[in-house]
C-alpha cells in the first residue's frame, strides 16, 4: 500500500497489463562471476561465495546457467551475503541447490531470499520482490533448494532467456505460523507483536473470501510465505505471482508500516484477495507472474478495492485509491482500461459495489468462475447476473449520480462532463452535442438554467439519436449546496416541463446519455451518438388550428386522412398537416385562411380540396374532396400545447440592397420543412409573405420558399440557430430560431 491524499493501496498482484514488460536493465550493478553450459547430466557452477548444483536430468537438454554478483543490500543489515542473481532455463525437473557464504555470526533463524522479477502494477513496473526460504547451516554456508516449476513446459516469451532470480544470504529473522495455519509470517524480532496482529488479519481474510464462497483448491501447498521488511516510504506490501506457480504466490509487507494497524488490516485483506483472484486466472505461471496478457486486471482491482470494507470498523467506508478514479464508469468497461488498468479498475469498484449489493456477493465467485473458464472479464460480469444489461447498467448510473454509490458528489461529476448548455436569454434555444461512446460507457451533460426571465411555458427537450445503438437518457437537477435529484429517463428523447419553476428555484440541469450496448471479443466498439437539447416556448405569433375530416363512404371503405392541424400567420398564410387515424402524417403544404368571421376558406393541398368558413373566431367548417371521395370538415383554434407537429419559429430582420426598406421577419417551419414566412415593416403592418418548401434541419442546408415568383425567399441554415439570404433577389435577411418543439 503507498500514501497518496492519504493512504494508497500500492501492492497488489503481480500481473500487468497485456504487454510484456521489459527485464532491468543490470547497468553496472551486477557485475558476471561465473557461466557454464549444463546438459541433462547435471553439474555445478560455482563462484566466489556461491555455488548451484544441477542434479542429473533436471535439465532436457544443454543450457547456459549463470551468475551475476551485486554490492545490493535488500535486507540491510540482515543481508549476511552478497546478492547474486542467478539465470536458468524456465523448465527443470528437479529441484536446483544453492549454498551461499554467510558472512558474519549468524542469530535468529537463517533464510535464503529468493527474488523474482515480476511486474508489481501499483508500482507499474518490474522490480525484484522476496520470498524467505528456509536454510540449513553448513559449514559457514546456508543451502536451500530452488523448487520445480509447477504445471510443465509454458510458452516462452519472444527473446526470453529463462528465470532471473535474486538470491542472498539472511539472519536475524523469525518465522511464526498463523492460529489457522495458513500464513508463515518472516519477521525481524522489533515488529513481533504487530507480526502477530498480521497474522491474525491475514487469517480474517482467508475466512472471509472462503465464507464468500471462492475457492482455494487450486493452492495446495499451505502456508503463504509472508516476509516482513524494509519497503520504503510509502508501500504498506503487495502479494505477488510466483514464477514457480500458485503454491508459491507470496506477500511482502512494510516494517516501518507496521505500527499503523488499521491500513495493515486493510492491506492484509486486499492483498490476500488478489492471491485468491490468482488461483482463478487461466494464464500460465509465466505471464501471471509478469503480467503479460492480464485483461482482467481491471477487474481484479475493482473487486479488491470494494473488498477494503470488509477489513475496517470505519462507517461508509470509501477507500482513498478511488480519488481521481470516480468517472472510470463513464469511459468504458472495457475500454477505460486501455491506458491504466490500475486506476480504471480503482473506479469500477463502485460497479462492483452496486452489483454486489442488488444481487449479492456470490456474483463475484460466478465472475471469477468464468475468469477462469476463460471468459473475457466483461463476459465473465455480464453473464454473472441474471438481469439484462439494459437493466442494471442504467441503474448503476442512476444511483452514481445520486451519490448512493461511495457518496460521490455532483462536483466531481461535473468536471467529467462532456459538454455544457447554458441558457442565458430567449436567443438559446438549441445545443448539439456529438460523441462516441465505448461498449458499456456514458457521457454527462450541464444545462446551466441561467435565464430569469424565460417563457413559462417553457420545456427542454433532450433527443439522442445513433446509427449504432438505442441511447438511454437520464436527467437529474442539482443546486448550488450539491443536492441531486431524478427527475426523468427514457431511450431515445424525453422532456423536462416547468424549466421556469426550476429557473427560479436556482436548479441546474445533469443529462447522461447512457451506451448499453457491448459486443464481443473485445467489448471495445464504439457508437457515435448525438444529443440534441432544445428550449420549446409554447408562444405562437398567429394561429392555431385542429380539426377532423369526415368522410362519406360506407364502413367497410377506409379513407386517409381523417385529421388535420394548422398553423396561421396574421397575413392568413400559413401551413396545413394532414394525418392518419393513427397518427402517422399524411402529407401538408402551405395554405391560406379567413383571418376574419364570415370569410370564406379555400385549401388545395396533396389532393385535398377544402372549402367552407370561419363561422366564428373559434370555428371553422365546410366540404371537403380527395379524389372521388366527398366529405365534411370541421375545427376549432386551440392553444399550441395541444398541436403535434408544431416545430421551429425564427425570428429576423430584412432590409433593401439600398438601404431605403427593411422591417422585421417571423417564420414558422414544421417538422417536414415546409412552412411560412411574414414580413412586416417596422410600424408592424404586413410587408410580404413567402410560403416555405424546405428550410435544412442541418447546418449548411438550404432553404427554399416563394412568393409573387418561384423560390425568391433563398438562404442557408448557417449553423444551428441562424441562417441568412435574399428575398426577390433585392433584399437580404438574417434571423435565428427563438423557439423550438
Amino acid at each position: 500500500m503507498k500514501k497518496l491524499a492519504g493512504m494508497l493501496f500500492l501492492g497488489l498482484l503481480a500481473f500487468g497489463c497485456g504487454k510484456e514488460p521489459t527485464a532491468p536493465g543490470r547497468g553496472e550493478r551486477y557485475r558476471l562471476i561465473g557461466s557454464r553450459t549444463v546438459g541433462p547430466e547435471g553439474g555445478t557452477l560455482a563462484a566466489e561465495d556461491i555455488s548451484v548444483a544441477v542434479p542429473p536430468g533436471a535439465f532436457g537438454s544443454d543450457a547456459e546457467v549463470k551468475l551475476y554478483v551485486s554490492e545490493e543490500r535488500p535486507f540491510g543489515e540482515k543481508g549476511v551475503s552478497k546478492t547474486f542473481k542467478l539465470e536458468v532455463p524456465e523448465e527443470y525437473s528437479r529441484p536446483l541447490k544453492v549454498r551461499i557464504r554467510s558472512r558474519g555470526a549468524l542469530s535468529g533463524e537463517s533464510f535464503v531470499a529468493v527474488g523474482e522479477e515480476t511486474f508489481v502494477p501499483s508500482l507499474g513496473e518490474v522490480r525484484t520482490t522476496y520470498d524467505l526460504f528456509p536454510a540449513s547451516d553448513s559449514s559457514g554456508y546456508l543451502t536451500c533448494e530452488l523448487p520445480v516449476p509447477e504445471g510443465g513446459r509454458v510458452a516462452k516469451a519472444a527473446g526470453g532467456t529463462g528465470f532471473s532470480i535474486s538470491l542472498l544470504a539472511v539472519s536475524g529473522y523469525y518465522t511464526y505460523t498463523s492460529k489457522g495455519g495458513h500464513f508463515r509470517i518472516n519477521f525481524p524480532a522489533h515488529v513481533l507483536d504487530q507480526a502477530y496482529d498480521l497474522a491474525d488479519y491475514l487469517e480474517e481474510a482467508y475466512a472471509t473470501f472462503k465464507d464468500m464462497g471462492f475457492s482455494y483448491a487450486a493452492r495446495t501447498r499451505w502456508p503463504v510465505s509472508v516476509t516482513v521488511k524494509d519497503l520504503g516510504e510509502e508501500v504498506y506490501g503487495y502479494s505477488v505471482c510466483s514464477i514457480w506457480g500458485n503454491n508459491y504466490g507470496y506477500m511482502e509487507f512494510n516494517a516501518r508500516k507496521m505500527e499503523e494497524r488499521d491500513q495493515m488490516r486493510l492491506t492484509a485483506g486486499h492483498e490476500f484477495f488478489h492471491l485468491v483472484q490468482s488461483l482463478y486466472d487461466p494464464r500460465n505461471r509465466i505471464f501471471k507472474a509478469k503480467g503479460w496478457f492480464y485483461t482482467h486486471y481491471w477487474l481484479d482491482e475493482a473487486t479488491a478495492v470494494w473488498s477494503e470494507e470488509k477489513f475496517t470498523s470505519e462507517e461508509d467506508y470509501r477507500s482513498p485509491v478511488r480519488e481521481g478514479n470516480e468517472l472510470a464508469p463513464f469511459h468504458g468497461m472495457q475500454a477505460g482500461a486501455a491506458k491504466e488498468p490500475k486506476d480504471h479498475g480503482y473506479g469500477m469498484s463502485a460497479v462492483i459495489k452496486y452489483l454486489v449489493e442488488r444481487y449479492g456477493e456470490g456474483v463475484l465467485v460466478d465472475m471469477y468462475k468464468k475468469i477462469r473458464g476463460g471468459a473475457h472479464p466483461v463476459e465473465a460480469l455480464v453473464k454473472s447476473l441474471d438481469d439484462p444489461v439494459s437493466l442494471w447498467w442504467p441503474d448503476f448510473f442512476r444511483e452514481y449520480l445520486e451519490g448512493r454509490i461511495y457518496g460521490v458528489g455532483i462536483g466531481t461529476f461535473m468536471a467529467g462532463k462532456s459538454g455544457s448548455f447554458s441558457i442565458r436569454s430567449d436567443s438559446d434555444v438549441l445545443k448539439t452535442f456529438s460523441g462516441s461512446y465505448p461498449d458499456l460507457s456514458a457521457k454527462i451533460y450541464l444545462v446551466e438554467l441561467l435565464y430569469p426571465e424565460i417563457d413559462e411555458s417553457a420545456k427542454i427537450e433532450f433527443v439522442a439519436d445513433s446509427p449504432d445503438i438505442v441511447p438511454y437518457l437520464m436527467v437529474f437537477k442539482f443546486d448550488k449546496q450539491g443536492k441531486v435529484k431524478y427527475l426523468a429517463s427514457s431511450v431515445d428523447s424525453l422532456t423536462i416541463s416547468d424549466v421556469r419553476a426550476l429557473t427560479d428555484e436556482g436548479w441546474h440541469l445533469l443529462v447522461a446519455v447512457v451506451d448499453d450496448d457491448y459486443n464481443p471479443p473485445d467489448y471495445t466498439k464504439t457508437a457515435d451518438v448525438r444529443l440534441r437539447v432544445r428550449v420549446v416556448t409554447l408562444r405562437t405569433f398567429g394561429e392555431l388550428w385542429k380539426g377532423t375530416i369526415e368522410w362519406d363512404v360506407p364502413d367497410t371503405v377506409r379513407v386517409e386522412p381523417t385529421v388535420w392541424e394548422a398553423y396561421f400567420m396574421p397575413t392568413g398564410g400559413g401551413y396545413i398537416a394532414f394525418y392518419c387515424s393513427d397518427g402517422k402524417p399524411s402529407g401538408g403544404g402551405s395554405c391560406w385562411w379567413a383571418m376574419n368571421v364570415g370569410e370564406e376558406i379555400k385549401i388545395g393541398v396533396v389532393s385535398i380540396n377544402m372549402r367552407g368558413k370561419r363561422i366564428s373566431e373559434a370555428e371553422a367548417k365546410g366540404t371537403a374532396t380527395l379524389w372521388n371521395f366527398r366529405g365534411t370538415w370541421s375545427g376549432r383554434s386551440v392553444k399550441v400545447y395541444e398541436t403535434t407537429w408544431f416545430g421551429e419559429v425564427w425570428m429576423g430582420t430584412w432590409s433593401s440592397e439600398d438601404g431605403t426598406k427593411s422591417g422585421i421577419w417571423e417564420g414558422y417551419v414544421s417538422g417536414t420543412g415546409g412552412g411560412i414566412v411574414s414580413l412586416y415593416k417596422p410600424d408592424g403592418s404586413a410587408f410580404g409573405l413567402a410560403l416555405l418548401m424546405g428550410w435544412g434541419r442541418e447546418p449548411g442546408s438550404s432553404i427554399k420558399g416563394y412568393s409573387e415568383r418561384f423560390f425568391d425567399w433563398e438562404g442557408t441554415r448557417v449553423s444551428e440557430v441562424e441562417a441568412r439570404g435574399t428575398w426577390k433577389g433585392s433584399y437580404t435577411w438574417s434571423g435565428r430560431l427563438v423557439s423550438v418543439r
